[in-house]
């Protein structure tokens, strides 16, 4: 039977508990990047700057994510996990907006603070993705999360535009104090989800090679993740060094928020698109989708004026959105819940590789080529990325069935 998003929202109070948590963090999550980015600017740090922080960051998260897994697939009351992780996220950002707002922040500092930030956010993120498909049927998955994607993406689209505003009238400081205010409020949603009932006794512990299998005998899965670990590496480059091109090429931090929000939009509206799209040809889905999220950075390789790119971005979120969504529940309804935890580990620490790489290379570059040439190379690889495992009839013929 299928649903819609208000159905599942009024009829699965588990499911509308997580929803509201994981919106309530985004709404302080959508300020904090930009928030980040500006306070660093202002000690100095510069592109070269933005990126060490963010590169220790993403390596500490990625390195967590095995071990995140296990945890995940090993813990029986995701419950209790989740609302560790929002306390301990909450901490972090405490420090850092006290860091920033005292004036003693320093580059170092903000990367011991990120890193800690992201050993919380590795542990939220494999936790809720194996509760969703706990507490949410199979055949209404794609509807849960396209639903959560596109509310998301609807909160965030005004938080990167206010959140440069915000830094223009009273500094980055307030915009981390939010985060942090909102990763409280998240866990207090969290702590309304029902208890897992007992666990079986004798139940096997869930172990890191048996999760490794389940990972690399899926070829499609592979390709799949080694593409997008390329593509995101290249977005996320193009879009740290995107303040210092707003500054170099638009009216800096407004400007920068702006395209930020039509990111958010293009996102939702793709979201919303998603879950009124027939997702069943997934992996030519997910692959033309990654190729299409190209044409913001393209946009600002070609040096384009703001309304443009503005349109440009905010396409570009729009046509991702159906693959993005197919791609968030291939692994939900493909691979056992016992075993997603670790997969989804694997996953995403294959696919963030590449991107402590790709920020160590992206801010000296763009210091020392200029932003724009920059953008413009990691467009290109955006799209020779998501193209690739078309070559692979795994991936050309994969369906959005419980199938492996």
């Amino acid at each position: 039977m299928t649903v819609t998003g208000a159905q599942l929202l009024r009829g699965n109070n588990a499911y509308r508990h997580y929803f509201l948590a994981r919106i309530t963090s985004v709404a302080g999550g959508s300020v904090a990047p930009i928030a980040l980015a500006y306070a660093i600017i202002e000690l100095g740090g510069g592109a070269t700057g933005i990126a060490v922080v963010l590169g220790v960051e993403y390596g500490v998260w990625m390195l967590m994510m095995p071990l995140m897994g296990i945890l995940a697939d090993r813990t029986h009351d995701l419950r209790n996990l989740l609302i560790v992780s929002q306390l301990q996220a909450a901490g972090f950002q405490f420090i850092e907006a006290a860091l920033i707002l005292s004036q003693a922040a320093q580059v170092w500092s903000l990367s011991v603070v990120a890193a800690g930030g992201a050993a919380a956010a590795s542990m939220s993120g494999l936790a809720g993705n194996r509760l969703l498909a706990q507490i949410v049927a199979p055949e209404h998955l794609v509807t849960a999360n396209a639903t959560f994607r596109t509310v998301q993406m609807s909160v965030a689209t005004a938080g990167p535009a206010a959140g440069g505003f915000l830094v223009t009238l009273v500094g980055p400081g307030s915009g981390i104090l939010w985060d942090a205010v909102t990763f409280l409020a998240a866990a207090a949603w969290f702590a309304r989800l029902p208890h897992a009932p007992a666990a079986p006794r004798g139940k096997p512990q869930a172990g890191l090679a048996e999760g490794w299998r389940a990972f690399t005998t899926r070829t499609w899965l592979l390709a799949l993740v080694v593409s997008e670990g390329i593509g995101n590496a290249a977005f996320m480059s193009a879009f740290i060094i995107g303040p210092v091109y707003a500054q170099q090429n638009l009216d800096g931090a407004a400007d920068w928020g702006l395209i930020n929000g039509c990111l958010a939009a293009g996102s939702a509206l793709g979201a919303w698109l998603a879950g009124r799209t027939n997702l069943h040809r997934a992996g030519l889905i997910v692959t033309a989708s990654s190729a299409a999220f190209a044409l913001g950075p393209a946009a600002m390789g070609l040096g384009l004026g703001l309304p443009v790119l503005a349109g440009a971005v905010l396409l570009g979120g729009a046509l991702a959105g159906p693959g993005d969504i197919a791609r968030r529940t291939l692994p939900q309804v493909k691979i056992p819940n016992q075993q997603l935890g670790r997969v989804d580990g694997h996953t995403l620490l294959i696919e963030s590789l590449p991107i402590p790489i790709a920020y160590a290379l992206a801010g000296p570059a763009a210091d020392h080529f200029g932003a724009q040439p920059v953008i413009g190379a990691c467009a290109v690889a955006m799209v020779t990325a998501a193209l690739a495992p078309l070559s692979l009839r795994e991936v050309r013929h994969l369906r959005l069935t419980t199938a492996t």
